[in-house]
């Protein structure tokens, strides 16, 4: 294996360092599961209520000025304090039935069990999407702030891919500007 996946599995075994230890870990955390929703649950436009907009707005932005902080300690507790403030009320788990997809259900599921992912429902599924891309930027970022020796164009990749997400989420949520 090469690249960042090789470099995740040898960070995996690494010791938290001391600096690190002022920010808890995803681990001990709600990040260290991803909720997903469904893919047929999935918007592809979704217009927002005034209120809803406004935090959806305030998240998003929060989220990228945490992925551009120049200090990617701060950027992980920007991120987890975000992430502790966004709760889905009436999200339930969702059994994965056909998958579209040549796996098997079986499959799905295993592979959901193995990298603890929760398939959802959720009445919110804007909020929900906001809140799968905190939980993932943030175990992503406690990471990077725990392996010294990631290179820095692969963290500069992953974090512009979570900058564009956060931007097509916006997007998606009825042409959002996120600052």
């Amino acid at each position: 294996m090469t690249g960042l996946g090789a470099v995740f599995d040898t960070a995996r075994s690494e010791a938290i360092d001391d600096a690190s230890a002022q920010f808890p870990s995803p681990r001990e955390q709600e990040t260290d599961r991803l909720d997903l929703l469904l893919p047929d649950a999935l918007p592809t436009h979704f217009v927002p209520n005034p209120a809803d907009r406004a935090v959806l707005q305030r998240t998003l932005s929060g989220i990228v000025k945490a992925l551009q902080h120049h200090d990617r300690r701060e950027g992980l507790h920007m991120l987890g304090a975000l992430l502790s403030q966004i709760d889905v009320p009436g999200s339930m788990p969702a059994a994965v039935g056909q998958t579209g997809t040549p796996a098997k259900t079986a499959q799905v599921n295993d592979f959901d069990r193995y990298f603890r992912v929760n398939r959802i429902v959720s009445p919110d599924p804007a909020l929900s999407l906001v809140r799968g891309l905190l939980q993932t930027a943030t175990a992503v970022f406690d990471l990077f702030c725990r392996a010294k020796d990631l290179p820095a164009a692969e963290i500069e990749r992953q974090t512009n891919g979570f900058l564009a997400y956060a931007h097509l989420l916006g997007r998606i949520f009825d042409r959002m500007e996120i600052q």
